[in-house]
């Protein structure tokens, strides 16, 4: 079975990020014999952000190129979590699908798809149909447009554009695959997991929660979970109270973040902020 692993970023915000998770990437194809990609830079597009849609070209090269394996994206917040994951092995009862994308969870159709961890079977040719037909609805987009584009999402993301694809076209998403994201494209996915931008708007505490969560997926250092359970719940401190946690209120959550692992975690502390007197005083306008 031919695999290979794709990666890309711009060169400024996200290439430190891509230093970090890739570290993870090549460990885990230079163990399984996986080739390897990645791109720095913007094929097409003038900010950052439009780095995004590097993906679509370097998945259409592919094609172009005559690869007609499995062709694995991971963007720069993702990492691999298990080197041991037999992929090769999950992805042979899929060989009938033209790709394996992960469902936004609560979404209305399992369509709507989190874009951040991708599979084509490239083999396929529903597979190839997908890659250049995103592609091509990319390229739609003229060059006026995307100077107004500086921010993500505004209508015409990457992944908005592949919704959109598979939302008008039944034969094409009767043909992927939608996984729950027990295995890839979530905090805790059993192989590859992604630190999701909504976990925390600092890119630098994204990054350092990376660097703790790549180092302990080495096994560099396993004392390094409680510091990456510590980072989260500094994190939710930061975004919903809007200060530095204390010390007590710090230990207790990281601690249940590392028994119930990060998306349960991440949810109950998220909760129990929300719902604490500190929140209700801050946002009700009393005293």
């Amino acid at each position: 079975m031919y695999i290979t692993f794709l990666q890309t970023a711009d060169p400024y915000g996200y290439k430190p990020m891509l230093d970090t998770t890739s570290r993870t990437v090549i460990e885990y194809c230079r163990r399984r014999d996986f080739a390897y990609e990645s791109y720095v830079g913007i094929k097409r597009g003038y900010f950052p952000w439009h780095a995004t849609f590097n993906r679509m070209f370097m998945l259409a090269e592919l094609v172009d190129r005559g690869f007609r394996g499995w062709a694995i994206y991971l963007d720069a917040d993702a990492y691999v979590h298990d080197l041991d994951f037999d992929l090769a092995g999950w992805l042979t009862p899929l060989a009938d699908r033209a790709a394996i994308m992960t469902s936004i969870p609560g979404a209305p159709f399992p369509w709507c798809i989190n874009a951040g961890v991708l599979a084509f079977n490239l083999g396929h040719d529903k597979g190839i149909e997908i890659v250049r037909r995103w592609r091509d609805r990319f390229l739609q987009i003229n060059d006026d447009r995307l100077r107004d584009m500086e921010i993500w999402d505004d209508g015409d993301s990457d992944q908005s554009m592949l919704f959109e694809l598979l939302d008008r076209d039944a034969s094409l998403r009767a043909a992927v695959h939608f996984d729950d994201g027990a295995i890839l494209n979530s905090p805790d996915a059993a192989f590859i997991r992604q630190l999701l931008r909504s976990l925390s708007s600092s890119l630098d505490a994204r990054i350092r929660a990376l660097e703790v969560a790549t180092a302990v997926a080495l096994g560099q250092d396993r004392t390094l979970a409680t510091k990456l359970s510590g980072t989260i719940a500094a994190s939710l401190y930061r975004g919903i109270l809007g200060r530095e946690p204390d010390a007590g209120g710090l230990a207790g959550y990281a601690g249940h973040i590392d028994d119930v692992g990060v998306k349960e975690g991440i949810r109950h502390v998220a909760s129990e902020l929300v719902r604490s007197e500190e929140f209700r005083r801050k946002y009700s306008g009393n005293p």
